[in-house]
């Protein structure tokens, strides 16, 4: 089936325990209707910055989990939009903003109800501290392009703009 795809094999080679103790979120929040979110180069930014995080986690022996959030009124439209965007190891699709991923995401992390968005977080013993916040494929690209910089442990980066 067509959604299989949307699942991403292990991020962590086979020979990596199967669990640390903290471990990189970074979550994707897009939406099939909206322009910006279906914006031709998104899926290859995305594709970048998994890489990115994937060799950041394995060199400083991080788990890594990419979860895809997709703002939709069907959720078969949102799948859809996510298959474009993955692979993801979790995804949420349907209940336009008021989806309970969305609605737990903001209730944890806050933020703007804007797509897209890409969220980091650390995942730390159970302790989540926010890294980063990007709203705006602009602010995602300059993100890349500045070559993917993560905020120190006791601070937070706040970057927010429009798509």
């Amino acid at each position: 089936m067509w959604y299989q795809k949307l699942f991403a094999a292990s991020a962590l080679p086979a020979d990596t325990p199967p669990s640390f103790d903290t471990r990189l979120v970074a979550v994707y929040i897009g939406s099939p209707t909206c322009g910006p979110s279906n914006h031709p180069n998104l899926p290859a930014l995305l594709r970048t910055i998994r890489t990115h995080l994937q060799d950041y986690a394995e060199a400083h022996r991080q788990g890594v989990h990419f979860v895809g959030v997709a703002i939709s009124r069907l959720p078969t439209d949102g799948l859809k939009h996510l298959e474009r965007m993955g692979p993801f190891d979790e995804v949420a699709a349907g209940g336009r903003w008021h989806s309970l991923a969305f609605r737990g995401l903001r209730a944890m992390l806050g933020g703007a109800a804007a797509t897209p968005q890409l969220v980091l977080y650390l995942d730390a013993e159970g302790h989540t501290r926010l890294l980063l916040r990007l709203v705006g494929v602009d602010r995602i690209r300059q993100w890349v392009q500045a070559g993917m910089p993560l905020a120190a442990p006791d601070t937070l980066v706040l970057q927010q703009g429009t798509g």
